[in-house]
């Protein structure tokens, strides 16, 4: 790996990228047009900043976003407006 760019955040955790598109955990969650990396922060698609999670798993249009207090399920097939699927509570001990 070579780094080409840099991206200041407020507070990123988890990241994951499904084709061209970069999911992000920072301040919510964020979604990037990744197409072009030396042009990522003018290619923001979309902020949730009510879904906090510290990594994301996007895969297939369905992210799951591990959050604190569970796993959940989102359909981002419009990238604009994503919609919960399900959530699976996790207690720690």
């Amino acid at each position: 790996p070579v780094e080409i760019k840099t991206y200041k955040m407020t507070h990123p955790k988890g990241l994951g990228i499904d084709t061209k598109l970069l999911f992000v955990c920072d301040d919510g969650l964020k979604i990037f047009d990744a197409s072009d990396p030396l042009k990522l922060s003018d290619n923001q698609l979309a902020h949730y900043p009510g879904i906090a999670g510290y990594d994301v798993i996007p895969f297939n249009k369905v992210a799951m976003v591990i959050a604190e207090d569970g796993i959940h399920q989102y359909d981002y097939s419009t990238v604009s407006d994503i919609r919960k699927l399900s959530y699976l509570p996790v207690k720690a001990d």
